[in-house]
């Protein structure tokens, strides 16, 4: 369920219905016609409210009866797969994807959306400016492997952006001005 003003929008596993106040005195609420979405979400933390050139939607990691393992974004009404195949070739090999978790955040102009697969120990980043989509990882430097990003949630605090460490529960600051990843080295890999 995620509410919007309004609206209520009740996602399910391959549907979504938005709902309305219609102020009924015993049950207030509605469907507003015309608007079954024909995909759904296969990981219920995964959904997340998205805003791109002004008009608030949402984005989640979905499904549908045509197919899964796809970044969907709504426009109105209506819902557009803005992950590429290689990102739903990669899911479908993790074992459990039902585990997913995701947030957005806005620097600068870019809005990215920020989807974590804990047991497959990856993380994935959606930019709506660019309409790209990446891997964002972290490095441990005594085991010298990358694992999923720390960040396990998000929220604008004072005018920062903060983000909870899904290892120690500790919160740090989201920026770019950071040149360590909570202590431990930044490194990067670039592929074309």
């Amino acid at each position: 369920v995620f509410e919007s003003k309004e609206q209520l929008w009740l996602i399910g596993e391959r549907t979504t219905e938005v709902w309305y106040d219609a102020g009924g005195q015993y049950f207030p609420f509605q469907r507003l016609v015309g608007t079954l979405m024909q995909f759904g979400t296969k990981a219920a933390a995964s959904v997340a409210r998205f805003s791109t050139s002004g008009q608030d939607g949402i984005i989640l990691f979905g499904r549908s009866d045509r197919g899964e393992n796809v970044i969907i974004r709504t426009k109105g009404f209506a819902g557009d797969v803005v992950s590429t195949p290689a990102f739903g070739a990669e899911v479908a090999t993790y074992a459990t994807t039902s585990d997913a978790i995701g947030y957005t955040y806005q620097e600068d102009t870019h809005e990215f959306y920020v989807l974590t697969f804990p047991s497959a120990d990856v993380t994935w980043c959606y930019d709506a400016q660019t309409g790209l989509i990446h891997k964002r990882l972290s490095y441990e430097p005594y085991t010298q492997q990358f694992h999923r990003h720390r960040s396990n949630c998000y929220m604008n605090f004072n005018g920062k952006r903060i983000v909870g460490d899904y290892q120690s529960g500790s919160l740090y600051q989201l920026t770019r001005s950071a040149y360590t990843d909570s202590g431990w080295p930044l490194l990067a890999k670039r592929r074309s």
